[in-house]
């Protein structure tokens, strides 16, 4: 089993230096990703493209009105992703100021608004980390180690219930994670100290704290009891929450910043700033897990990934580069 690359889509913008710079919405608008202030939206053939500015504002087409979109200068975007939930498909964008734009999922119109309260002169990072329940909540990340849910319907939006308390987290949140399944309903976070707690998704009830490991967790993903992070460090480390085991490896040399799990083949990708896309299995019932290919798919810090693109394909953007490429996986 191997990997090779097999396409590349070129845009007008560089994807920025954010960890977990790509999403992937199967059969539809295509990717997305960040450039400073500015969401990518480019089409699976490579022929259409859109941006969204942040704030939105009248100039950009989108419907805004009667809203008023709260700016700060320093408004760059964190991370912008898809996430289901049950009246359809949304695009969410966060910002390091902690704005919150929430649109129709092909970013023709700006549904909601939220704005974390912070001083953007103080906070690097208010706002970092994207998952939803797939119903009715949206979860995003803040500086101070809250997760803030939003209930979100097509008409209305309104703050929920925070996690938080005396064993939540205490640092910056760095990524979301969420499963929702017949067999699981897992929310899992991670912060800049490498801690990772795991919630319960529809009781928001916290579950399992997996530990602190002292390298920021910059990504994290979950499938069943399995959750998989990556780690500043170059480290993963993958956690069997039912029987409250793990396994660590060192799979790049330096940070990773993007790490998904394909879960039609069960197999786990991550990418780091070493210039490697890396293809794993997940660990068996003996506690193995086997590494199956590594690739060098650009000479610069890749950034994002999506895995289960067109044809099977994994996409992946690389800083300051205007490509998305797109790697094979030859069985």
């Amino acid at each position: 089993m191997s990997l090779s690359l097999c396409a590349r889509l070129t845009s007008k913008y560089t994807a920025s230096l954010q960890p977990n710079n790509l999403s992937y919405l199967p059969g539809s608008a295509g990717f997305a990703f960040s450039h400073r202030n500015q969401a990518i939206i480019i089409s699976a053939g490579g022929i259409n493209e859109k941006v969204l500015r942040s704030p939105a504002s009248l100039t950009d087409g989108i419907a805004v009105e009667p809203m008023t979109v709260p700016y700060e200068e320093t408004d760059m975007i964190a991370q912008v992703k898809w996430e289901r939930l049950s009246f359809g498909i949304v695009l969410v964008l966060v910002t390091n100021a902690g704005l919150v734009q929430i649109y129709n999922h092909a970013g023709q119109r700006l549904l909601h608004f939220f704005r974390i309260e912070c001083d953007p002169n103080q906070v690097p990072d208010a706002a970092r980390g994207i998952a939803s329940n797939g119903i009715d909540l949206i979860f995003v990340g803040s500086y101070t180690g809250e997760v803030i849910t939003l209930q979100v319907s097509a008409e209305h939006i309104t703050r929920g219930k925070a996690l938080s308390g005396s064993t939540a987290h205490r640092a910056p949140i760095t990524d979301i994670a969420a499963e929702r399944s017949a067999d699981t309903q897992t929310l899992v976070t991670a912060d800049a100290t490498g801690q990772i707690l795991v919630w319960d998704l529809s009781s928001l009830v916290l579950i399992a704290n997996l530990g602190t490991f002292h390298s920021r967790c910059n990504s994290i993903a979950v499938y069943g009891t399995t959750v998989v992070a990556a780690f500043l460090s170059g480290h993963v480390r993958i956690f069997n929450c039912r029987e409250e085991t793990h396994l660590e490896i060192t799979a790049h040399s330096r940070a990773i910043n993007a790490m998904c799990i394909s879960p039609v083949t069960k197999r786990w990708f991550c990418v780091s700033e070493d210039t490697f896309l890396s293809m794993y299995t997940l660990p068996d019932s003996s506690n193995m897990l086997s590494s199956l290919h590594s690739i060098v798919v650009s000479p610069g810090l890749l950034t994002g990934l999506a895995v289960d693109g067109p044809c099977g394909t994994v996409a992946v953007t690389c800083y300051d580069s205007g490509e998305i490429f797109l790697v094979k996986v030859n069985e």
